[in-house]
């Protein structure tokens, strides 16, 4: 809400002028530097033209104190360098798969290389021949037991 107040006092009083007797006054024509400061009803608003941020000042114990008005300017453009920075990491990911999936491209390290080595093949192998020597076993004798508690019937 302050933000917002500001800003219109600040826009209003750079409008009016120090002509105008509705709104907010310049508190002295503005230097043809860095700084302008303009009354509004809540004090004074320090603008610093040269990076755009503004302080909302009043006086308090006989002196001028000012408070920097929060701005959101700073987080929008950490965010946008952020995006900037994501975004050139997609777009050079792309770039790198659509080179790996050219014709004539060479194939990706990963493939070109074996998963196991040679060792670790013969394991697999020793172990699959294991298990389906034991599923053989396994289903001969879950036909020995359906034999046995259901045996065939007669056709004599």
């Amino acid at each position: 809400m302050w933000r917002s107040a500001i800003a219109a006092a600040a826009l209003l009083g750079g409008l009016v002028g120090p002509a105008g007797a509705a709104g907010p006054e310049k508190a002295a024509e503005p230097p043809a530097g860095r700084w302008q400061v303009m009354r509004t009803q809540a004090g004074l608003v320090k603008l610093d033209s040269a990076t755009g941020r503004m302080s909302l000042c009043r006086d308090e114990s006989g002196g001028l104190v000012c408070t920097l008005v929060p701005d959101d300017r700073d987080a929008l453009l950490a965010e946008i360098d952020d995006l900037t920075r994501r975004n050139r990491m997609l777009a050079d990911r792309v770039a790198e798969l659509e080179r790996r999936a050219a014709p004539g491209a060479p194939a990706a390290p990963s493939a070109r290389e074996p998963l196991l080595s040679p060792e670790d093949q013969a394991r697999i192998d020793r172990f699959m021949g294991l298990a389906g020597e034991a599923l053989r076993r396994f289903k001969g004798l879950a036909e020995e037991l359906r034999d046995e508690w259901d045996p065939p019937p007669d056709r004599t």
